[in-house]
């Protein structure tokens, strides 16, 4: 294998103790609510019980960052799928290039260990990796296509057992005949299986599908709903008079993040509403802020993408766009209950990120091409592209001082 931390150890060599302020100075909204602001709101945010209004004037932090180490090897991969970390700070990176599907494992400073998995339906082997979860001393793969989970030993990699996920859901308002999709997100640290429930009707003709998110039971392999959420949504345009579905870079959906108790958040897309609720998927508390969503221009989104293809772009011209794009482009959850969004700015060269801990602890700045998929210890990862075009993931350390 041919490494590519040398790379980042020569920019720490030349940049050690730069850190690199990032900080919003984009007036938002003031959020200070009395009981006449309140009633500006909303009527189904007013309506929330334990809600807590953001102030984006005034976080608790800011935030510095430093990139510490950058991970990659020979084998180029084109797509990153989830990044996780163990308790050793062993990095586990999902990716995919050329009919390959595998797991990239690598030490906390960079050196690539092993490899795991291929393509392929055959235990051990993965078709579309969506996550990864380390816990207990295992990591959990759970690949979206083939609605199953593997677990490997850690630090060996030792494939341990595989399980198809397809429990039947206990709950007289959702019928099992609904979803012909059951796939596995999450596992909790006391070994509780997350799974999601999607039934793949033609978006063109049925904008409002639905989503259903249940807890397992693993020894009735009953699921107990925790949360029935709007699928994508997806614009629809015509090609030769038939409906083409499609959907923007940020398009509107929702969104859910766990933490490693099974407490977890929701979210729409389109209005910076986060709820959290326990396991079980009762109501704990929500964050509101009225956020100023950036302008769509639906010029730029069709001009030059598609130009040079007649069809791609016949569809995208017939289709009617939103005035404005999404709030929110994702959610995260760190190691210490922290939930992370990043919002769309009107300059779509860089994202907005929120960090959230009762209130709005600080705010940043970060460009949208790095894509920020896992943080924990104190560090984050994200894929970026290197100057040949293929994937790599990168370590920054963070740190929030007080204002």
């Amino acid at each position: 294998m041919l490494f590519a931390n040398n790379r980042s150890r020569k920019f720490l060599k030349s940049d050690v103790g730069l850190f690199i302020l990032m900080l919003l100075t984009v007036p938002l909204f003031s959020t200070g609510c009395d009981d006449a602001d309140m009633d500006k709101l909303p009527a189904h945010i007013r309506s929330l019980d334990s809600l807590i209004i953001l102030d984006a004037e005034t976080p608790l932090y800011k935030a510095e960052f430093e990139r510490q180490v950058l991970y990659s090897d020979s084998l180029l991969l084109d797509r990153i799928t989830a990044v996780a970390t163990d308790e050793s700070g062993n990095l586990y990176a999902a990716g995919s290039s050329w009919k390959r599907n595998e797991i990239h494992v690598f030490s906390a400073d960079g050196v690539h260990k092993i490899t795991l998995g291929g393509y392929g339906s055959d235990e051990g082997s993965f078709l579309n990796i969506s996550s990864l979860v380390t816990n207990g001393g295992f990591l959990h793969v759970f690949d979206r296509e083939l609605g199953r989970q593997s677990r490997f030993s850690i630090p060996d990699g030792v494939l341990l057992e595989v399980t198809d996920a397809d429990p039947a859901l206990n709950h007289e308002a959702v019928s099992n005949d609904d979803f012909d999709s059951t796939v596995p997100v999450w596992i909790t640290q006391s070994g509780d299986i997350i799974t999601e429930h999607r039934y793949h009707l033609n978006p063109a003709f049925h904008p409002e599908r639905k989503l259903v998110y249940a807890i397992n039971n693993q020894d009735s392999g009953i699921g107990e709903p925790i949360a029935q959420l709007r699928d994508t949504l997806f614009l629809v345009g015509d090609y030769a008079g038939r409906p083409a579905p499609f959907i923007l870079r940020y398009p509107s959906h929702s969104l859910i993040t766990f933490l490693n108790d099974g407490h977890f958040y929701t979210a729409w897309s389109d209005e910076l509403l986060i709820k959290k609720h326990d396991r079980n998927g009762n109501f704990l508390k929500a964050y509101y802020h009225p956020y100023g969503r950036a302008s769509l221009n639906r010029e730029l989104v069709i001009h030059p993408a598609y130009s040079h293809n007649d069809q791609l772009l016949r569809i995208r011209e017939s289709a009617e766009y939103p005035e404005y794009w999404p709030a929110i482009a994702s959610m995260l959850t760190d190691d210490k209950g922290r939930v992370w969004l990043s919002l769309i700015h009107e300059d779509k060269s860089r994202l907005e990120w929120w960090i959230i801990e009762d209130g709005l602890a600080a705010r940043f700045s970060w460009p949208s091409d790095s894509q920020i998929m896992h943080i924990s210890d104190c560090c984050i990862y994200a894929v970026e592209e290197d100057e040949t075009g293929f994937k790599d993931v990168v370590r920054y350390g963070y740190r929030l001082e007080s204002k």
